[in-house]
């Protein structure tokens, strides 16, 4: 028997729901390109791949950039990078408007 009161069921939805991973995600993505030798400015990195697998993602990139993207390597990094710009304002990426491009 299950004790008054006791909790049932906890569900948690971090996907854009209590944390907003985008902004931080898709300065990461420009970055990244940048450092791969893909410059775009963010308003195209938006409108590039938002939306879209990180496969698809990479496949778009490689093609851009004429050869393939190191992609364990550049999804190590781009979730590294993300996670820890997420720990908040102190050492963090910070995400403002300079960084948008």
């Amino acid at each position: 028997m299950r004790p008054k009161g006791a909790i049932e069921l906890v569900i948690f939805d971090c996907d854009g729901v209590l944390i907003d991973t985008e902004p931080v995600a898709n300065v990461v993505l420009q970055q990244q390109l940048e450092a791969a030798g893909l410059a775009m400015p963010y308003d195209e990195v938006m409108r590039t791949f938002v939306g879209r697998s990180k496969a698809d993602c990479l496949t778009i990139a490689a093609q851009r950039l004429g050869r393939p993207l190191p992609a364990d390597h550049f999804r190590t990094v781009l979730r590294w990078r993300v996670v820890h710009g997420l720990e908040g304002s102190a050492g963090g990426l910070a995400v403002n408007s300079s960084d948008r491009g």
